[in-house]
């Protein structure tokens, strides 16, 4: 049993909740963790006797019975580094010091200078603390052997979360479950998610409550607020201020008492909602891993966007409205990449200094309306007689993009045993739960290349003979003529085509699906027991790159598209840029629902879009109505996080077969990598190369991928300091064939010399400068 001098806090709670009145705080780091913490953790006798009986009334808890046992648990973390675990039950709180396995890179916000010791005791106590939170990172560090998982769980701390007798009760636990998992390879069982199981009610606006929103609806008056004053950067202190003690406690504290209250509610033998059941055993490893590196991934992304963005606007004017509040702000904003956004968190500042805090509530183009107008100061509604002029508009972003929203959606699913992605068979190829070869080399069958594959081998002789007459007339080299006869007829169904600058990504692009819809979608059989038409998918990560793929395909000749392009992009900031040509294949997002539109993408097979788009729901049930998509081909590739195509590769898994995958790795990274710093892989720093193929011809299997991948020279310089972002993405089980890696070896923009330097630097000398003429 832990002494009293083990405690840190004793924090008195304003109002009894669950009959309890106090709560006592221990705080312990990785390494001085032991089976006494856990045992004074769960042996707490408050709570279970005639006090909480009576309280089961807060909870329309049959009288006379024992409340049940629930573990209240949550997680701190500085961008995707595990610092705190917070766990509560009953009448006590245990919150568990990661140590930092890395410094703040330079992006990262520095950390404050630390409290001075006010005795030689608090010196001595400091100096033990920060020996063992070296100690504990080099000790873990060690044991794991500077892999993953990085540090070694406690067995009585694993024994706690992977109970299946002992609901762990949290916000979104299936987040805090993985990053669980990814500092110490633990897979919880039986999480409770309070979020799914206390939605928003009809009325509420919110789309999801907040853990105190949550302990507020289960028990109406229970008196508890969130500390909004928090620095989040500041987990890793030597030695946590006693706010930051009461933050983490409070938190774990709030999950376990709503814990409590769901359990009371569905009948207390600690069952949860449908939906609520997070269970990391339920999902493969190679799932859990890829969730893991999602999330660790988007809270390093998080980590990195400053708190605040300067607002850039033409004019702000307060108007008043018949709503009840009054009063908004009305916003013509004048740069796209600062824009407000629905939901987004806005301060404004008065030319007197006074702040205004609001919330964006309606957007259309440049317009935009600020609502829910409050003094900072005062909290009191602003009133129209009380403001003028407005000097400085600025943004923050607590709202999640529909994208995020439905990756965030399917990681919760899949953490719940709800949904997999072992059924789409490509996805699990890609990220290790199968060998790429069964998508290859299975046709007919619904989860290979299926109708695609047969139509490929139907029509190969036809596109080789096409292909032949492209080189002959010089609208194709040999390395593009290659890379277009693997994308559509050869046996891989992942490519990786490497293309340096100016040697005609999407000159190959254009022609693929050309000949697509010439040769290949006439000998395609309808897909799926529906007998759906087949549809061919060009995705990029810009609109940019998605535009110039449509223009190459209308310099083609080629008019039986459609790129589809979000309204927030294209009405009042950029619709210059789709006027001309691009009018007559232009789809603007909105358009989507209107019947007339629909009517005349029957008949469309191949759609232009970002990635984002094509993950959406609106674009799969309306652009997409009565076609699956077999084949997706997706420009800047390189410069996409491999995880960020989960989503469209689940949405389109059962029937897409093939995947093609154009960038250059030796150009720009994923977005948030960093040169000695954090790395985030795209799908072609994480897939093998088992082939090169490069003017026609194919290195021997095995062939080093200095050869075999074009990565013709290691980094210009070391990087000591990188580091892979979250846990390992697994890689594929055995290739067989199943990619192919492909160089476009020919620039047509890089003069003779400066080709020759770039391609002996960065290509291995692989790369030729060629004439203008031959690219078009």
């Amino acid at each position: 049993m832990l002494a009293d001098s083990w405690l840190r806090l004793r924090i008195p709670l304003e109002k009894p909740v669950l009959g309890l009145e106090q709560l006592s705080v221990c705080v312990t780091s990785l390494a001085e963790f032991s089976d006494h913490h856990a045992r004074w953790l769960m042996d707490s006798t408050a709570g279970t006797g005639r006090d909480a009986r009576a309280a089961a009334g807060e909870v329309h808890y049959p009288p006379g019975a024992l409340m049940p046992t629930v573990l209240g648990f949550d997680t701190e973390f500085v961008g995707d580094q595990l610092a705190l675990v917070q766990l509560c039950c009953r009448d006590r709180a245990l919150l568990l010091r990661v140590p930092q396995l890395r410094s703040p890179t330079s992006s990262s916000p520095q950390q404050p200078p630390q409290q001075q010791p006010r005795n030689n005791k608090e010196r001595k106590r400091q100096q033990r603390q920060q020996q063992q939170q070296r100690s504990g990172a080099a000790a873990s560090a060690s044991s794991s052997g500077g892999g993953f998982p990085p540090f070694q769980c406690p067995g009585q701390l694993q024994a706690l979360l992977c109970d299946p007798s002992i609901p762990k009760a949290a916000a979104e636990a299936w987040q805090d479950a993985l990053m669980l998992f990814a500092a110490f390879g633990v897979k919880l069982r039986h999480g409770l998610d309070l979020t799914a199981a206390c939605p928003p009610t009809k009325d509420d606006s919110r789309k999801k409550l907040g853990l105190f929103a949550i302990l507020e609806h289960l028990l109406p008056g229970a008196g508890l607020e969130k500390d909004r004053t928090i620095d989040h950067s500041r987990w890793f202190a030597t030695q946590l201020e006693d706010k930051q003690v009461r933050y983490g406690a409070l938190d774990a504290f709030v999950s376990y008492a709503a814990g409590v209250a769901v359990a009371c509610r569905t009948g207390g033998g600690g069952g949860a909602p449908a939906g609520a059941r997070v269970d990391l055993s339920l999902p493969e490893e190679w799932e859990v891993a890829l969730a893991a590196n999602l999330v660790c991934a988007s809270q390093y992304l998080d980590a990195q966007s400053p708190d605040r963005t300067k607002h850039d606007w033409e004019r702000a004017v307060f108007r008043p409205t018949n709503q009840a509040k009054g009063l908004v702000l009305e916003v013509r904003m004048s740069r796209f990449k600062t824009r407000l956004q629905r939901h987004c968190f806005v301060d404004v500042r008065l030319p007197d200094g006074r702040a205004i805090s609001g919330k964006c509530v309606y957007v259309h183009g440049k317009t935009a309306h600020v609502g829910r107008l409050k003094w900072r100061a005062s909290k009191a509604d602003v009133k129209h007689d009380e403001v003028s002029e407005v000097h400085q508009i600025d943004m923050s972003d607590g709202s999640d993009t529909p994208e995020e929203e439905a990756i965030k959606a399917l990681l919760a699913q899949l953490m719940c045993g709800e949904a997999s992605l072992k059924e789409c068979r490509l996805a699990a190829g890609l990220f290790g739960g199968g060998p790429l070869a069964a998508v290859a080399v299975t046709p007919g069958s619904a989860g290979g290349r299926g109708p695609a594959r047969d139509a490929a081998t139907l029509a190969r002789p036809a596109v080789l003979d096409r292909l032949q007459a492209l080189l002959l007339a010089g609208r194709v080299n040999d390395s593009q003529r290659a890379a277009v006869e693997e994308v559509l007829v050869g046996r891989s169904c992942v490519q990786l085509v490497q293309g340096p600058p100016g040697t005609g990504k999407t000159t190959v692009i254009s022609h693929a699906v050309a000949l697509w819809l010439e040769l290949l979608a006439p000998r395609m059989k309808a897909v799926g027991s529906g007998r759906l038409q087949p549809a061919l998918v060009c995705a990029a990560r810009s609109n940019v790159a998605a535009k110039n793929i449509a223009l190459a395909m209308l310099k083609r000749g080629l008019k039986d598209f459609r790129l589809v392009v979000s309204k927030d992009f294209h009405f009042e900031w950029h619709e210059e840029q789709y006027r001309g040509q691009l009018q007559d294949v232009l789809i603007v997002s909105d358009q989507l629902k209107n019947k007339d539109v629909q009517r005349r993408l029957v008949d469309v097979q191949v759609f232009v879009a970002t990635v984002s788009m094509i993950a959406s729901k609106g674009f799969r049930k309306s652009a997409l109505h009565g076609k699956e998509v077999v084949h997706i081909l997706v420009d800047e590739a390189s410069q996409i996080y491999a995880g960020d195509l989960m989503l469209p590769l689940k949405m389109y898994g059962k029937h897409l077969g093939s995947l093609s995958l154009f960038g250059d790795d030796r150009q720009l990274p994923p977005f948030g990598s960093e040169w000695d710093g954090a790395q985030l892989p795209s799908m072609f720093d994480h897939l093998p190369a088992t082939q090169h193929l490069s003017h026609g011809a194919v290195s021997l299997p095995g062939a080093p991928a200095s050869t075999a991948g074009g990565h013709a020279a290691p980094a210009l310089r070391p990087q000591p300091n990188a580091f892979t972002v979250g846990p390992p993405l697994r890689k594929p089980l055995a290739a067989c064939g199943g990619v192919r890696r492909l160089m476009l070896s020919v620039s047509y923009r890089l003069p003779p010399q400066l080709c020759g330097f770039i391609s002996g630097a960065m290509y291995g000398g692989l790369l030729t400068a060629g004439r203008a003429a031959a690219g078009g």
